[in-house]
């Protein structure tokens, strides 16, 4: 499943908070998942856990430490 992380989820989105950050906001936007929990080691959907893929993680880390980030898309398999 491809993901989509936009401008809205960045804005939104809050640093260091494995429930509210970009990632987390738009997968229970486009999942309709409420019970989530997004790492730079991995995504957990309900009881599912998911690897995070290295363009999420690499997303994640530079999002949390307060650089700048993009739109970008990744797949979550």
């Amino acid at each position: 499943m491809k993901i989509y992380v936009k401008r809205k989820h960045i804005r939104d989105g809050q640093r260091d908070n494995v429930v509210s950050c970009p990632i987390a906001l738009v997968l229970t936007e486009q999942l309709g998942v409420g019970d989530l929990k997004v790492a730079d080691y991995e995504i957990v959907l309900g009881k599912t856990k998911f690897t995070c893929p290295t363009r999420a993680a690499r997303f994640i880390s530079k999002f949390d430490a307060g650089k700048p980030v993009k739109p970008f898309a990744f797949f979550l398999r």
